[in-house]
């Protein structure tokens, strides 16, 4: 089975262990926590008598479920950590010197691990996010009710859908022959991003349909001739305000054009990162929709195409 960002477990309400820490992410690279006493003591007695709880994995798994770490409620820090936790169980060995020794429980199998993300959007522009504030889609709110913005966070399960419902209005231009380039530029919203609050640095476009669910990424000839997913191509300008996505879109909207259930069929693109980010990662981001107020944070689509004069 799966496990998701969304799935919990009951756990025992009295911790095996706490510690108060800061964590500095450029200095700090483990986090200790002393566990009870009587848990080692425990599994020191399992080993010392060849339970076989100890000696296979499979039955140690089904006696000793897991761990959970988090915080308490007061914290408001998001942390992470690599696949490299292990429990370390000190003892002393009978001897003249009362020797040392551990045994190390490590982390073998990281499809058993999970992180689990509860959201709280109480009190934000998604507050309605949710089945009911657009009947007949799923977990669907339109930027027009989050003031003229969109916010993409996958890790805590917010993705920016875009559609183009009048793309096709180009076909009724006077004497239209061909879309030549379809160029989409993405400005995140001024002051909702920094070196602290950063952007993801990969955003790709990804076909989806009224499901909202993940299809093919879209790719680009490069120079070599073959084709490559295109991630946005982030310019950062912190100075003047002019951080933009970058994306060719010649070639979807051309199947687009021609594809005579669009724009009907709720057919789109969602702007996600790359995969671990997609999963782990807390990098944001917000855009402005083309009527939000302020010029530099709106979406922009250029378009051109050759006409015939006749």
């Amino acid at each position: 089975f799966s496990l998701y960002n969304t799935d919990h477990f009951a756990v025992n309400p009295t911790p095996l262990g706490s510690t108060d820490v800061l964590i500095r992410p450029n200095l700090t690279d483990s986090i200790h926590v002393r566990l009870s006493d009587v848990l080692g003591t425990t599994l020191l007695a399992k080993i010392k008598a060849g339970d076989p709880i100890i000696q296979n994995a499979t039955f140690f798994l089904n006696y000793f479920n897991g761990l959970r770490i988090s915080s308490t409620s007061s914290s408001s820090a998001i942390f992470g950590f690599r696949d490299s936790m292990s429990i370390h169980l000190a003892y002393h060995v009978p001897s003249l010197y009362k020797d040392t020794a551990s045994v190390s429980f490590i982390l073998a199998n990281t499809n058993h691990h999970f992180t689990n993300i509860t959201v709280d959007r109480s009190g934000t522009p998604l507050t309605n996010l949710g089945p009911l504030n657009a009947p007949g889609k799923k977990n669907v709110i339109s930027s027009t009710a989050t003031n003229n913005m969109s916010f993409t966070q996958s890790a805590s399960g917010t993705m920016i859908k875009l559609r183009f419902p009048n793309i096709q209005n180009i076909l009724k231009l006077p004497n239209y022959l061909k879309l030549l380039r379809a160029q989409l530029v993405i400005r995140p919203v001024q002051s909702s991003y920094s070196p602290f609050y950063y952007l993801p640095p990969l955003l790709k476009l990804s076909t989806t349909t009224l499901a909202n669910e993940l299809g093919n990424s879209l790719i680009v000839p490069n120079s070599s001739g073959a084709s490559s997913v295109q991630y946005g191509s982030l310019f950062l300008d912190y100075f003047n305000n002019k951080t933009t996505y970058t994306y060719d879109l010649t070639g979807y909207l051309n199947a687009v054009l021609q594809d005579p259930s669009y724009p009907y069929n709720q057919d789109g693109l969602l702007l996600v990162p790359s995969s671990p980010a997609f999963e782990t990662q807390f990098s944001r981001a917000v855009i402005g929709d083309k009527h939000n107020p302020v010029v530099n944070n709106q979406i922009e689509l250029d378009i051109f195409y050759v006409a015939v004069q006749l």
